[in-house]
């Protein structure tokens, strides 16, 4: 059975890279035998801080996730996910709730 995977990177500033969290991801899902598929690679730039913010490639994941387009979500720490403590349990309750 193939799993429907998609790693999502995030960096603060136009000058932060993802391509080391990115690498990082792709190395992890070799590991495991998991195929990534261009398409499902998000990556905002955009702070974790900004209250109100958006951030659009997320918010793209998540409709797939809604969908059951994809299965597992790689990302490199916690913090990717929310903007502080009660929002990254919300995000985690979340996704736990999709399986």
């Amino acid at each position: 059975m193939n799993k429907k995977i998609a790693i999502y990177c995030r960096v603060s500033t136009q000058m932060q890279s993802t391509d080391r969290h990115k690498e990082d991801l792709l190395t992890v899902a070799e590991r495991f035998n998991y195929k990534v598929d261009e398409e499902n690679i998000y990556i905002d730039i955009i702070t974790g801080y900004s209250i109100g913010e958006e951030r659009p490639r997320y918010s793209a994941l998540l409709a797939e996730v809604e969908k059951g387009n994809i299965e597992t979500i790689l990302f490199s720490e916690l913090t990717r996910l929310g903007r502080n403590s009660t929002e990254l349990l919300a995000e985690v309750q979340r996704l736990q709730n999709k399986g």
